[in-house]
């Protein structure tokens, strides 16, 4: 796992910032640039197996909480005004969260899954992931749905797919669709943000974690948007969900 900071080093407020599938840290502070001036120092995870030039190997969304959390104990950045992830940052977030083992102020969730799908549709997006991904290696230059789907994001993805093998994509496709809401959750202490596009298909299977815990959170939902479109399309108006000064 390697980890990125941005920001100022002396500043007094710290946050997390926890990337998708199949991105990294560094594309994800590339996006996030200087939006939240000097107030912030900000860590930027690459979870295992996300990038070219790192070796390791993703195994699970716990093992990937407990790598961040012992990087922050050693580093002595305990204390966090925010952590944000999306999709599978998301669900590495929620798993943090689980954890009580930080002292943070907000957590922004954005595009959540709780698609707890079966063995059969898991098998079906890795057999598409497994096509789309050979096409990109073969022709690397030409235009996919990948850029259709992910517009900005679509090189760091498509960068992912030349070097991402079968297994890479077996346990990721295992780990990123198999949500589910949690036995027991203690949201008190936390703000907790949940953020999801009103086009966005874990937005419908959000109703699983509501129908369990009813409160304790706030919701919004951005009306047009698809999977974690919103963050990646408007930074700086995200960065005031983050900070708590949205409307």
């Amino acid at each position: 796992m390697k980890f990125y900071v941005s920001g100022n080093p002396a500043a007094t407020k710290n946050g997390l910032m926890l990337h998708g599938m199949t991105l990294n840290g560094k594309a994800m502070m590339a996006l996030v640039g200087n939006t939240f001036g000097s107030d912030y120092r900000i860590v930027f995870p690459t979870f295992d197996g996300h990038h070219k030039e790192d070796k390791t190997v993703y195994t699970t969304i716990s093992d990937q909480a407990d790598k961040i959390i012992a990087y922050l104990e050693y580093n002595g950045l305990c204390d966090l005004d925010f952590v944000m992830g999306v999709s599978l940052g998301a669900m590495t977030a929620l798993e943090i969260l689980q954890r009580k083992k930080l002292n943070v102020r907000r957590y922004v969730l954005d595009g959540l899954p709780f698609a707890d799908f079966n063995s059969i549709k898991r098998n079906m997006i890795k057999m598409a992931l497994g096509y789309v991904f050979g096409r990109t290696r073969k022709h690397p230059a030409k235009r996919n749905c990948i850029d259709k789907m992910f517009g900005s994001n679509a090189p760091e993805i498509k960068e992912f797919a030349m070097y991402a093998d079968k297994a890479d994509i077996s346990v990721l496709v295992d780990q990123g669709f198999s949500g589910k809401a949690p036995e027991h959750l203690d949201m008190r202490g936390e703000d907790i943000i949940f953020v999801y596009g009103s086009r966005d298909e874990s937005y419908f299977y959000f109703r699983r974690f509501r129908k369990k815990y009813p409160d304790g959170y706030r919701l919004i939902v951005k009306k047009g948007y698809k999977h974690c479109q919103y963050f990646r399309e408007n930074v700086e108006a995200y960065a005031k969900i983050i900070n708590g000064t949205f409307t």
